[in-house]
């Protein structure tokens, strides 16, 4: 048989995703600390502003998805802290939420790719994430 068009496949993921749930720290930037992240790659917030907390539902090197209990708009920019431990926290990733999918009246999925992140934790969250990966082969 011959085939009229060719098939191609195309790989999205670059990163194995780990399906967990640990706690995060987040933050919607404003237009102001979007430019302040443009031009300096590091936003400040108010002492008083504390962040949101959401629940992580899967992780990876390129990203994560969360549930919170309110709607995070496709195209905004978070500011993320991940908690991997009580001892062991990630923080100043600032990712891109690339959907947002609601699930119950007031519990939303947000999805968001990393934007901006050191090599160092990128590469700390892929050990993680390995690790984890390790241990549910084991049982």
């Amino acid at each position: 048989l011959n085939h009229s068009e060719e098939l191609k496949r195309t790989q999205r993921r670059h990163f194995y995703r780990l399906d967990i749930s640990l706690p995060i720290n987040f933050r919607v930037l404003t237009d102001e600390q979007k430019k302040m992240l443009k031009e300096e790659r590091s936003v400040r917030f108010p002492r008083e502003e504390k962040p949101k907390t959401g629940e992580i539902k899967s992780l990876s090197g390129g990203g994560t998805a969360f549930i919170f209990d309110t709607v995070v708009n496709k195209g905004e920019i978070i500011w993320i802290e991940i908690e991997l431990s009580e001892s062991w926290k990630i923080s100043n990733i600032y990712g891109n939420v690339i959907r947002c999918k609601k699930i119950f009246e007031a519990e939303y999925r947000i999805f968001a790719e990393f934007l901006l992140i050191e090599d160092s934790q990128r590469e700390e969250i892929i050990r993680y994430v390995s690790a984890k990966q390790r241990e549910k082969v084991r049982i």
